[in-house]
This record gives C-alpha cells, sequence and structure tokens, in this order.
C-alpha cells in the first residue's frame, strides 16, 4: 500500500510537471499571438475602413456557425485518439483517422449544401449590406466558405498533434500562421483596388497552407495519419454520440456569439457590427489565455476520474479554477479602466462610446464563461453529458431571442451584452447545481468561499483603489501606468494571502525558489 502510494505521488508529481510545461509553452504562444492578433486587426481595420470592417465581420459570422461542426469534430478525435494512445491500440488509432476523413468528408457536402443554398439567400436578401458592396460580399462569402472547409479537413491532423501531447508544434504552426495574417494586414495598408476581396483572398491561401503544413507533419511523424477506405458503423456512431450533446452546447455559445452579431446587422447596421467586431477581438484573445490555461489540465483531469484518483481530481479543479479567476482579474482592471485609451492607442482614432461599452463588458462576459471550464471537463470525463448540457445550454440559448425581444421593442445596442451577461451568470448557477448533484466529491460551499467570493471582493477592491489612483495622475500615459501597477501590486498581494490557501502558498514558494536556484547555478 505504502509502495502504491508512493508510485501515485510519483506519478502525480510527473503529471504536475508535464502541465507545467505545456501550461508555459501553451501561454507563451498566447502572448505572441495575441499581440500580433492586435496589431494585426489594427491595421485591417484602418485598410478596410469601418464599413468594410463591419461587412466582414458580418460575414464571418455568418459562415462561422458552422464552426460549431468543427469545434465537435475536434473534441471527439482528440477525445478518442488519446484514448486509443493510452491503450497502445495503433490499429485503433488508424481506424479513427480514417473515420474522422469520412466524417469530414460528409460535412463538408451538408455545408457546400447549406451555405450555397439557404446561406446564400440569407447573405443577399437579408444581411444589412450597402448595395454598392454586394459583389465583393459575394466573392468574399464564397472566399470564407472555401477557407472555412479547409479548416475542417486539418482537424483530423490536428488532432493527431493534440492527442500526442505535441504542444511545441502545435504553439509553432499556430504562431506561423498568426504571423502570416499579420503579413497579409500589412501588406492591405500598401495596395489598392477592393481590398475587402483581397483580405478574403489572404485569408483563404494562408488557411490553405495551415492544412498543408498539418499534413506534411503528421504524416512524417504519425503512422496513423494514412486514410483507407473503411466504413467503421461503430465508431462512427460512438463519435457522432459523443458529439451530441457537446454539439448542444456548442450550439449555445454560437447563438450567444455569432448569433447576437447578426441581429446587431438586422436591427443596427455595419456600424454597430463593427463595435461588436473589435470586441470579438478581445474575446478572441481572452478566451484564447482561457484555453491555454485549460488545456493542460484537461487530460490530467479526465485521468484522475477515470483511474478513481477524486482527491487529486479536486485539487486540479480548485486550481484551475482559481488560476482562471485570479489571472483573468490582474489582466482585466486595468483594461476596463482604461479601455478608451487602449483602443485609441490600438486602433489609431478616436473610438465611438459603443465600441468601448461592448469592450468591457465583453471582458466580464469571458471570465464568467471561463468559470465554466473546469465543471465541463469533469462532466466530460463523467461522460454525463445530457444532465449537464441539457439544462445549462437550454438557458444560455435564451440569450438570443431575449435580445431580439428587446432589440425589438426598442432598446439600445448595449443591451445584447446586459442579456448575454445575465444569461451566463443565471446559466452558471446551474452548472454549480448540475454539479452539486452529479458529483459529490466536491464542495460547492467550498468552492464559493474558497474561489468565487475572494475573487469578487479582490476585484471590486483593486479596481476600485485603481480607479481612484488614476484620477490622481496628470497625463493619460501616467494614468494607465498608475492604474496597472496599483490593481496589479492589490490582485497579486490579496491573491496570495486570501486566494491561496496553506498548501497552495507553500507550493508557489516551492516553485519560485527553485526556478531562483536554477537561474542561480547557471
Amino acid at each position: 500500500m505504502t509502495i502504491d502510494c508512493k508510485e501515485n505521488h510519483t506519478h502525480e508529481e510527473n503529471e504536475n510537471r508535464r502541465i507545467a510545461k505545456n501550461a508555459v509553452i501553451l501561454f507563451v504562444r498566447m502572448l505572441i499571438i495575441t499581440v500580433i492578433n492586435l496589431v494585426s486587426v489594427r491595421f485591417v481595420f484602418r485598410a478596410l475602413g469601418e464599413i468594410d470592417f463591419g461587412i466582414y465581420t458580418t460575414i464571418a459570422s455568418v459562415v462561422t456557425i458552422s464552426s460549431i461542426l468543427s469545434n465537435l469534430l475536434a473534441l471527439a478525435v482528440q477525445r478518442f485518439y488519446s484514448v486509443a494512445i493510452g491503450k497502445n491500440n495503433q490499429e485503433e488509432l488508424r481506424r479513427i483517422f480514417s473515420t474522422s476523413i469520412n466524417i469530414v468528408i460528409l460535412l463538408t457536402i451538408i455545408v457546400l449544401l447549406f451555405f450555397e443554398s439557404v446561406g446564400l439567400w440569407f447573405v443577399y436578401y437579408k444581411l444589412v449590406i450597402p448595395s454598392a458592396r454586394h459583389t465583393a460580399m459575394l466573392w468574399l462569402y464564397q472566399m470564407s466558405i472555401a477557407t472555412f472547409l479547409f479548416s475542417l479537413f486539418t482537424i483530423p491532423f490536428s488532432g493527431a498533434v493534440f492527442a500526442h501531447e505535441n504542444m511545441g508544434c502545435f504553439a509553432l504552426i499556430s504562431t506561423l500562421i498568426c504571423i502570416l495574417k499579420l503579413c497579409l494586414a500589412l501588406l492591405l495598408t500598401r495596395l489598392s483596388g477592393d481590398l475587402l476581396i483581397v483580405y478574403g483572398l489572404g485569408l483563404l491561401i494562408i488557411g490553405l497552407l495551415e492544412l498543408i503544413i498539418y499534413i506534411v507533419y503528421s504524416k512524417h511523424n504519425y503512422k496513423e495519419c494514412r486514410y483507407r477506405k473503411v466504413w467503421d458503423k461503430r465508431l462512427l456512431i460512438k463519435m457522432t454520440t459523443f458529439s451530441g450533446w457537446t454539439g448542444y452546447g456548442a450550439l449555445a455559445n454560437m447563438g450567444i456569439t455569432q448569433g447576437n452579431s447578426i441581429l446587431l446587422n438586422l436591427f443596427f447596421g455595419p456600424l454597430a457590427n463593427a463595435a461588436y467586431g473589435i470586441a470579438q477581438q478581445i474575446n478572441i484573445a481572452f478566451t484564447s489565455l482561457t484555453n491555454n490555461i485549460v488545456i493542460p489540465f484537461r487530460p490530467a483531469m479526465i485521468k484522475a476520474y477515470a483511474s478513481n484518483r477524486f482527491d487529486y481530481l479536486n485539487t486540479l479543479f480548485n486550481i484551475s479554477s482559481k488560476l482562471l479567476l485570479y489571472l483573468l482579474i490582474l489582466i482585466s482592471i486595468p483594461i476596463i479602466i482604461e479601455m478608451k485609451s487602449i483602443l485609441q492607442l490600438w486602433l489609431g482614432f478616436d473610438i465611438s462610446q459603443e465600441t468601448i461599452d461592448f469592450a468591457r463588458l465583453i471582458i466580464i462576459y469571458v471570465i464568467i464563461m471561463a468559470m465554466a471550464n473546469p465543471i465541463t471537463i469533469i462532466f466530460h470525463a463523467s461522460g454525463q453529458l445530457k444532465q449537464y448540457h441539457l439544462p445549462t445550454e437550454t438557458i444560455a440559448m435564451l440569450c438570443l431571442p431575449l435580445s431580439w425581444i428587446l432589440f425589438k421593442i426598442g432598446f439600445p445596442s448595449i443591451f445584447v451584452f446586459y442579456t448575454t451577461i445575465a444569461v451566463s451568470l443565471i446559466a452558471h448557477c446551474v452548472r454549480l447545481i448540475c454539479l452539486h448533484r452529479y458529483y459529490k466529491f466536491i464542495s460547492i460551499r467550498h468552492y464559493l468561499i474558497r474561489v468565487v467570493l475572494p475573487g469578487i471582493l479582490l476585484a471590486a477592491i483593486a479596481s476600485t483603489a485603481a480607479a481612484i489612483a488614476g484620477q490622481h495622475a496628470s497625463y493619460p500615459l501616467q494614468r494607465f501606468f498608475v492604474v496597472v501597477i496599483t490593481s496589479s501590486a492589490l490582485v497579486i498581494l490579496l491573491t496570495y494571502f486570501f486566494g491561496l490557501n496553506f498548501s497552495e502558498r507553500a507550493a508557489l514558494r516551492k516553485f519560485i525558489l527553485s526556478k531562483i536556484s536554477v537561474r542561480n547555478n547557471r
């Protein structure tokens, strides 16, 4: 028994080191990509102009509604790959790869039939687009569909990279693609002609290049990435079943993001879409951060559940929840307070109040949604997807009809975010109720007292203190640094003394001292 405990402890330490290593790789990737994306959006916005940028955002929203299919397939492929790798079943890996290719082909047919009929009718007759831009809009629409299909065919190959936990490769490829998009944005500022069409064509070429890179790398490194003509009905049903309820959740999220974008276009036109598009870029940046925090925890939490190591699972749940909440608070406070200055510096011109409000409120929404990730992982590990997704995502889906009703009776565009935040808070409460009902090993009371309540209090204290300190600054740049320093110092101190428990503080001290020791030895 003592030997088993020591082996489990050693195994958990190895898992923790692997989680930390992958987290560092993905965090560095996230920082690089976030900076590049923000710079790219500045150049794209300035090159296209507000109207064309709003058109691009609207068309992208219509087409990327189908990304729900790619997200579901990606989750299923990664999950089944991981199980087969754990069993060291090479034959099963080959069948999973070939089956996933078959699914991609079927989805491609469905996507083309839908978007070349219903989608084309909706874009041409229902969206509010200036008549002079209809031709450019149709070209962009067709190229956006092709770009999406390239991303769909990438999934079986990128899924293999994730399943083999080759995060360095993923980080390198995604950073390269991001740099190419920056080069495209810079190129737009030097070209003439219809830049909306040029931008769509550039994204299409980059999407094709990404697919080629993943195909070449996967075929060279993973034996299972060789297509064979197989039709495994059993595996097809299992992957489809796994995706079903997860798809219900993805559909709700898509309704909140892309559906609201379409609603804004229908009621307020392209200018509201431009403001929403800027907010969505911030959403993408923050969501990328949360995903990079969660990804390293996901396999370890699933393995812990499968092996009945519930104490370790609880530890990972608490750590991931705190890391998500406190890190997002640390980053969000100065950005929310100084949003106007940041947007002006980022985009290079005066920003409407609507854009500033959208950008601030979407950060609050992202923080709420980020806290759902550790809970979702536990339900994915247990397989109780219906019991989890049916009540929570049904509530989340209310966001779209509620926004439509409010717009119909004359409420302003900002209410799209008030509705989203309110519905998301209710949905998170339901998530906690589901967690308490179907997973008895985590105390909801402990979660609220030790994770959520300290986060709310330290956010309130740090934001109030930073806002007051910023008012005494004479210049905008001076105010920005005062706000950043004040809020960051308070969040870090309050997190250390009140957000972390004794063992977490000890582990943090041990980690910092080990890094200092390694650096001194060099």
